[in-house]
């Protein structure tokens, strides 16, 4: 399951991902941010990982997650992202996404629960 709340004070999406993930849902989600008329451009996405159990996800579905991403980046809203992760699994899936979704136009971030306090 994928929710989210907007900061408007602080221009920022807080968005709590939690157990089974599969594209479908990470797309659904990009695209409300999109149409959202209450977040700003030039926010930024904090994305807690750390209740995902795993991802259910195939490698042509990685590229539908990329074109929602770019509209995503396209509308303004979303100017950086940071993944917080608790476990190696919740690592390796935010390592995936900022190789694939993270370029100069929109900066990823990864850390671990443990170093951030949220």
């Amino acid at each position: 399951m994928i929710s989210y709340s907007y900061d408007l004070a602080n221009a920022t999406i807080y968005t709590k991902v939690t157990g089974i993930v599969d594209a479908s849902q990470a797309i659904e989600h990009l695209k409300k941010l999109v149409e959202d008329p209450s977040i700003l451009t030039g926010s930024r996405e904090i994305v807690d990982l750390s209740n995902v159990d795993d991802l259910s996800l195939k490698y042509t579905q990685i590229v539908s997650i990329q074109i929602a991403f770019e509209a995503l980046i396209k509308s303004g809203k979303s100017l950086k992202t940071k993944f917080i992760v608790s476990n190696d699994l919740q690592y390796g899936i935010a390592r995936m996404l900022q190789d694939t979704l993270g370029d100069d136009e929109h900066t990823i971030e990864v850390e671990r629960k443990d170093e951030t306090s949220l």
